[in-house]
C-alpha cells in the first residue's frame, strides 16, 4: 500500500498563524511588563514623601475691615499680608 503524503492543508497555516500571534503577544506583553518594572524601579520610594497641606481659607474682609464677606478656598499655601503692603490702586 502506498502511503499518503499529508500535505501542507488550510489547518497547517491557520496554525502557524496562530502560534506567530501568540508568539508577538507574548513579547509584546513581556515588554510592557518590564517597562513597568523598570518604571516603578526608577521612581523614589513613597516614603521621601511629605503629605500635601492645602492652606487654610483666606478671609475676605469689608472696606471698614471689620465685616466678614466670606471665605476663599484656595489648595496652596497662603501667607498672610498686612494691608499697608497692598498698593493704593488695589485697596
Amino acid at each position: 500500500m502506498r502511503r499518503r503524503r499529508k500535505g501542507a492543508g488550510p489547518g497547517r497555516y491557520f496554525l502557524l498563524a496562530f502560534l506567530v500571534v501568540l508568539l508577538a503577544g507574548a513579547l509584546i506583553a513581556s515588554a510592557a511588563v518590564g517597562w513597568v518594572v523598570k518604571t516603578a524601579n526608577s521612581a523614589k520610594p513613597l516614603s521621601t514623601y511629605t503629605p500635601r497641606n492645602p492652606g487654610s481659607l483666606t478671609q475676605v474682609f469689608a472696606a471698614d475691615g471689620k465685616t466678614r464677606l466670606g471665605f476663599i478656598q484656595n489648595d496652596e499655601l497662603i501667607d498672610p499680608v498686612a494691608s499697608d503692603d497692598f498698593p493704593d490702586v488695589l485697596k
